[in-house]
């Protein structure tokens, strides 16, 4: 293995993001294993006994667990939070937090394709 630090994550996942801003933050290299949440790997399965949910931070093998569009539909974030809004566009002037998220467009698409499937408008 490449790096001490393993992340076993799923990309839309808004805690996974929070801990690789944080490890960009700090500078810490790892390496980034996409789990799909329907099959679920062994080694997740492993790491996480007893919640078998993502993300998980493995640190020397051994286990540590623990965005929104600015407007969809008729909701806008920008005139309901405007505050939420503002901080977030100066947190995404970090690199850190730009290179940590994924691309708003493939969230948004990804938010629609879940609505779709349990018929949220």
């Amino acid at each position: 293995m490449a790096n001490d630090e393993v992340i076993l994550d799923c990309w839309p996942s808004m805690f996974g993001m929070r801990l690789r801003i944080a490890l960009a933050e700090k500078e810490i290299s790892y390496e980034y294993r996409e789990e799909d949440l329907r099959n679920k790997s062994p080694l997740l399965l492993q790491m996480n006994p007893i919640h078998k949910k993502i993300p998980v931070l493995i640190h020397n093998w051994k286990p540590n667990s623990g965005f929104m569009p600015e407007t969809y539909g008729n909701f806008s974030a920008e005139a309901e939070c405007p505050k939420f809004v503002a901080w977030a566009k100066t947190c995404m002037q970090r690199d850190s937090v730009a290179k940590s998220l994924p691309d708003q467009h493939k969230v948004l698409e990804f938010v629609q394709v879940l609505s779709q499937k349990f018929g949220i408008e």
